[in-house]
C-alpha cells in the first residue's frame, strides 16, 4: 500500500479575496461583501444589469448570475437555444433553477486563481448574458411583449423607448 499523495497546494482564500477585491475597485464596480461572497451588477448594451454572485469556497470560486425567469412561452425552445450556446467552449454555461429559471454560473479553481482569471470569468458572464439576451426574451416572452408592443402602441409610446434588461 503506498501512502497517499498529498493534496496539491491551494492559492489561499485571503489571497483570492485580496485579487476579487482589488480587481473590483480597479474596474470601479461597486459591490456588497458578506464574509466570502461578492455580489454586484455589470452592465450590458442588451441585457442592462447583469447581476453577479461570487463564491469564495475552499478550493473554489463559484460565480452565478441570474439570467431570465423560466420562459413563458416556448421553453424547450429557450432552453435548446441555451444549451446550444453551451457547446462553446466557455468558463461559464446556462443553467436552470428549480423553477426553471435560467442562470449563468462557472466555477474557478483557486491554485490558478489571478486577476486575469477573473477578468475572463466576468468577461464570459457578461458576453454571454449580453449576446443571448434579446434571443431568450423574444422566444420565451413572445406573448407578453407583444401585450406590450400593443398597449405601448395604443398609449402612443415609441417602440424605442421601451425598456431592457
Amino acid at each position: 500500500m503506498t501512502p497517499a499523495e498529498p493534496d496539491p497546494p491551494t492559492r489561499p482564500r485571503s489571497s483570492a479575496s485580496e485579487v476579487i477585491e482589488t480587481y473590483l475597485a480597479e474596474q470601479q464596480i461597486p459591490f456588497r461583501r458578506v464574509e466570502n461572497t461578492w455580489a454586484f451588477a455589470l452592465s450590458g448594451e442588451h441585457k442592462h444589469s447583469i447581476p453577479v454572485v461570487l463564491v469564495l469556497r475552499e478550493r473554489t470560486l463559484s460565480v452565478e448570475s441570474f439570467f431570465i425567469r423560466a420562459p413563458m412561452d416556448n421553453a424547450a425552445e429557450v432552453y435548446r437555444l441555451l444549451l446550444a450556446r453551451n457547446a462553446r467552449s466557455s468558463p461559464v454555461r446556462f443553467a436552470a433553477d428549480a423553477d426553471g429559471d435560467v442562470l449563468i454560473v462557472g466555477e474557478a479553481i483557486l491554485e490558478m486563481f489571478d486577476s486575469g482569471m477573473l477578468d475572463a470569468l466576468l468577461g464570459a458572464v457578461h458576453a454571454n448574458a449580453d449576446e443571448m439576451f434579446d434571443a431568450a426574451l423574444t422566444i420565451g416572452f413572445a406573448t407578453y411583449l407583444a401585450r406590450d408592443l400593443a398597449w405601448r402602441e395604443k398609449a402612443g409610446i415609441p417602440q424605442h423607448e421601451a425598456p431592457k434588461g
